[in-house]
């Protein structure tokens, strides 16, 4: 009888060890996934991802967990700098107002606290300053795309250059059946022989003595060559275009006239 009693009360202390090792386990793993969601409500600053924008005097700041009513500590080597309203876009984006381009010139640190409580790490960003003159890569998708639909509009194939103002290039693209190569210079003859062009008949001939259908220049090189010479030659918003260019500079004018005097900038070869 007593053997019994005594394997009652093992039992039951069995069974409160195993009960409290397992309300144990369940707080310990609450307390982690609590923990983990604090940790991932804290703001996340993305220290090369800040662009200034002068026109609008607006800093803005991407990166993680932000959320509406958050406050922002901007700091540079002097001091706070002050600032207007903020706006939250998303939880990935602070837009900054009233922000002056002085106060950045020698780099600024960011801290954001979201109406939570929780707090990011105070940040030195790295600030671009935006251009809005400037091509965006969205924007020079949509002009190669625009070129792309006039060319197949008119059963073409063609290469496409695009470049800025100063003639950097910022983007190049060939469409399926375009020619790799083509000749530079006026030809009125369909087939011409491959010889050298020394005392041949006007329009025979590639520029500067080359061999036609023989030494021929990629047509990247071509369609750069008319872009850059319409960005080099067009100021104040009125454009220069390419075919003028390509009037002026021809061995007759107009181009492709027989026994007419030479463009106004021939040999120029811009």
């Amino acid at each position: 009888m007593v053997k019994k009693v005594l394997s009652n009360t093992n039992y039951r202390k069995r069974f409160t060890i195993g009960f409290a090792v397992l309300i144990a386990t369940a707080m310990l793993c609450l307390s982690q996934n609590s923990l983990l969601a604090q940790s991932g409500a804290v703001p996340l600053i993305g220290s090369q991802d800040a662009v200034y924008n002068a026109k609008k005097r607006t800093l803005t700041i991407k990166g993680e967990n932000f959320r509406a009513g958050a406050t922002v500590s901007l700091t540079n080597i002097r001091g706070q700098i002050g600032h207007g309203k903020i706006k939250v876009k998303g939880d990935s984006k602070l837009v900054i107002n009233g922000i002056e381009e002085a106060d950045l010139a020698d780099g600024v640190t960011v801290t954001v606290t979201n109406p939570d409580g929780f707090t990011s790490s105070s940040t030195q960003v790295r600030i671009t300053i935006a251009d809005d003159a400037r091509l965006s890569a969205g924007d020079v998708r949509t002009i190669i795309a625009q070129a792309v639909a006039v060319a197949e509009a008119n059963n073409f194939r063609a290469t496409i250059a695009v470049v800025d103002n100063e003639g950097n290039v910022l983007g190049i693209f060939t469409m399926n059946g375009a020619e790799p190569r083509v000749d530079v210079g006026v030809s009125f003859a369909d087939n011409v022989e491959d010889k050298v062009c020394i005392d041949r008949p006007l329009g025979e001939c590639g520029l500067e003595g080359l061999r036609k259908n023989r030494d021929r220049i990629p047509s990247c090189f071509a369609a750069l060559s008319k872009a850059i010479s319409g960005s080099f030659l067009s100021s104040g918003g009125h454009a220069f275009s390419t075919r003028t260019a390509s009037f002026i500079v021809q061995e007759n004018f107009p181009p492709m006239t027989r026994f007419q005097p030479s463009g106004p900038l021939f040999g120029v070869q811009f």
